[in-house]
């Protein structure tokens, strides 16, 4: 049965019980009170005849009375009058005792003056009848009092029986109650206080299908999905633990309701703090970003929060237990309740730092590529310009001799055709295209051998102090671009010391790891020698260091430098894959590193191939094969000007077709650089083929031969840069005719 249909029946029976007690509380006080009535109108007769017997009494015995027997006689009429609502027999009786003391009165009342004897038996009759009116009174005055006891009786009996009626119902409502109901919530209370102690395996076991039942049916199937969610929890947690462990990314959740942060330890492994010794509040995500960035950051986040969105992003910096500040990107996600309100953020922080500094680089690296490519156009073709001008200025030096006049303009002509030149080929070392002649070097050979120069060109004023590693690896590099490199940087250190100061050389051989030259994209892992120059002088401002190794950039006053310098330094060392770096403080001084990678120390030994000996005859016929139809005609005037025969081609396809046309062709004389799809390398290796006694000769003024052969000048290849005088083509071919190197 149902607890609600107990309960209800229990009440009914209940309710009946206390309508039956109060019926007979009601039935019985009615007749208590009629009895006590009845009584109290007795008492109060016989009250009248007790003084209806006094003054018989005064009568008979002292003297008589007319008027008392008025009174008597008055009183027993009222006596009747109120025992005429009896009808019981003694109440008839009464009356009959009442009758005759009226009628013993009214005689008296005719009698003017009766006898002695007559009062004696006047006297005995009424002392008989107010006996006798007594003796029914109190017989009359016994049954209500038997009635009222009785009733009382009764009433208690019923009172009794109801009361025990009821409490056997209240026991056996108590017993129900407590077995149906009391001892299954205290089942459930216990149940309930173990589950939230913690013991999840508790369950509530009850028979029955009432509520209580259906309630703890309830509470095992919400225990059991609590367990259930709980384990995913678990599982969960345990996963975002493991996941925020194995990320270096410092995760994050703020629980906006208590202001409590909880971080994974990314923020310890990441950014140096002490997760244990850390404040748990918010503060420890706003009070380390960079006071620039503070209120932008607050600013978004707060905007975010309130406005209902669902994600926040932003860069910002942030500061390491270190002191140092991090780029960081932080990635958020606000979490509301029911409601719509948001209580939680979560969020994780990538240090970015790394990532800038390489785009930042890659950035400064493109940037000086676009530089160098420009660059390097400009001087390919101001170079082929320059050979024209020059060529021409010796021309008319030479046809001018006589001419006073007339050739200081020429020689004006042709220096200012060699300082175009010069720039030409400083603007060729940043652009990391010229060519080089590399050497197995001694870098602290070299170092000692230039101190004299060095102390001759710093002054006195600057104190040079070196320091050599004594087992220095060897270089593969090209000395007099490392000599002019090493000059470049002391002068500029003391231009740094106007007042004097002190210089440092040193170096020693370093291993660069993968953490190191994962932040250079052309540099390889490997081992290196270092020369390190620095000074103490006044230091390079942190927004000029990115731009020392552009062209033309310079910090000195103008017309003291031509910003060429530390170009020409830079695309040197780059094309001798090495590296290098700068650091300065304004007021303490810089320092330069150059790495140039170990060279192995054994030199090839070249070996003259038979089929290139040079006759001892003299070669009579160049082929010269250039694109450039200007400097093509200018190199032929010049050849024929030397007594030379001159063919000329303007693509490697139609120099090709002339050599196999006329075998008597000595020397190929070609350009690098050539469009057609076929550059001056390749048209020399295919002459070979034909002619394998063929001399070559290469020229280039933008010349690729970085490219070709990664700006080596390999040993038996004779290369004449552009623009070129009527004496270097001389020397060239001269060398070529004495059979002193060979072309390979």
């Amino acid at each position: 049965m149902k607890l609600r249909q107990v309960s209800r029946v229990f009440i009914f029976f209940t309710l009946v019980c206390l309508a039956l007690l109060s019926i007979q509380g009601v039935l019985t006080w009615r007749q208590v009170t009629g009895g006590l009535t009845e009584i109290e109108s007795l008492l109060e007769v016989r009250q009248q005849t007790n003084k209806v017997a006094s003054a018989i009494d005064f009568v008979s015995l002292l003297r008589y009375d007319s008027i008392i027997i008025e009174g008597v006689k008055q009183d027993v009429l009222q006596v009747s009058q109120r025992l005429s609502s009896f009808t019981r027999l003694e109440a008839e009786v009464a009356q009959q005792h009442i009758k005759e003391i009226a009628y013993i009165c009214d005689q008296l009342l005719a009698i003017e003056s009766p006898g002695q004897e007559m009062d004696r038996f006047i006297a005995s009759q009424l002392l008989l009848h107010i006996n006798g009116l007594n003796e029914s009174l109190e017989l009359l005055l016994a049954t209500p009092y038997e009635n009222l006891m009785q009733q009382l009786l009764s009433a208690m009996a019923s009172f009794v029986i109801g009361v025990v009626v009821f409490s056997c119902m209240a026991l056996f409502g108590f017993v129900l109650i407590f077995r149906r109901i009391g001892l299954p919530i205290r089942t459930i209370q216990k149940s309930v206080h173990e589950f939230a102690k913690g013991n999840r395996q508790i369950r509530i076991h009850l028979d029955g299908e009432d509520e209580l039942a259906q309630l703890a049916a309830s509470f095992n199937h919400m225990a059991a999905r609590l367990v259930q969610k709980e384990q995913a929890l678990a599982s969960s947690e345990e996963r975002f633990r493991l996941l925020a462990r194995a990320t270096v990314d410092a995760i994050w959740d703020w629980d906006l309701t208590s202001d409590r942060i909880w971080w994974s330890e990314g923020l310890s492994t990441t950014f140096g703090y002490n997760l244990k010794a850390l404040e748990q509040s918010s503060q420890t995500l706003t009070d380390p970003v960079h006071p620039e960035d503070l209120a932008l950051m607050k600013g978004t986040l707060q905007e975010a929060i309130s406005s209902g969105k669902e994600g926040w992003r932003m860069e910002y910096r942030y500061r390491k237990q270190n002191g140092d500040y991090a780029h960081i990107e932080n990635n958020a996600f606000v979490i509301h309740d029911a409601s719509g309100q948001a209580v939680r953020v979560i969020g994780g922080m990538t240090d970015l730092s790394e990532q800038v500094q390489l785009e930042e680089q890659l950035r400064q690296s493109q940037r000086l590529e676009s530089i160098g490519q420009l660059t390097g156009g400009i001087a390919h073709d101001f170079n082929n310009l320059l050979t024209v001008i020059l060529g021409n200025a010796e021309l008319l030096e030479d046809e001018l001799s006589s001419n006073d006049e007339l050739r200081p303009l020429a020689e004006m002509i042709g220096k200012a055709a060699q300082r175009g030149a010069g720039l030409t080929q400083h603007l060729l070392a940043y652009a990391r295209r010229q060519v080089l002649q590399p050497d197995l070097l001694d870098v602290n050979r070299m170092v000692r051998d230039m101190s004299d120069l060095l102390k001759r060109s710093l002054g006195e004023q600057v104190e040079i102090e070196i320091k050599l590693h004594p087992d220095l690896w060897p270089v593969l590099a090209d000395r007099t671009q490392l000599e002019s490199a090493i000059l470049n940087l002391c002068i500029n250190a003391r231009d740094a010391m106007p007042t004097g100061g002190s210089l440092i050389i040193e170096t020693d051989n370093v291993h660069l790891d993968d953490h190191y030259t994962v932040h250079y994209q052309d540099l390889n892992p490997g081992e290196y020698v270092r020369l390190a120059i620095s000074d103490n002088g006044i230091g390079i401002e942190e927004d000029c260091l990115n731009k020392v190794f552009e062209p033309f950039f310079t910090t000195k006053e103008q017309g003291k430098g031509t910003g060429l310098g530390l170009s020409m330094v830079f695309g040197f060392i780059k094309q001798s894959n090495g590296h290098i770096n700068i650091y300065s403080e304004l007021g303490e001084g810089t320092v330069v590193r150059l790495y140039l990678p170990r060279a192995e120390e054994t030199e090839e030994e070249g070996t003259l191939s038979d089929a290139l000996q040079v006759s001892e005859a003299r070669c009579r016929k160049v082929l010269v094969v250039e694109d450039d139809e200007l400097v093509r005609g200018h190199a032929a005037e010049l050849l024929e000007s030397l007594e030379y025969q001159v063919l000329s081609a303007e693509n490697g396809a139609v120099a090709l077709d002339l050599i196999r046309q006329d075998d008597t062709i000595d020397i190929l004389f070609t350009d690098i650089i050539m469009p057609g799809g076929m550059n001056g390398r390749e048209l020399a290796d295919q002459a070979l083929q034909i002619r394998p006694e063929l001399k070559i000769l290469f020229t280039s003024g933008y010349t690729e031969h970085a490219i070709l052969h990664q700006g080596w000048f390999e040993p038996g290849i004779q290369m004449l840069s552009k623009p070129y005088r009527r004496q270097d083509l001389v020397d060239k071919l001269t060398t070529l005719m004495d059979g002193t190197e060979k072309i390979s």
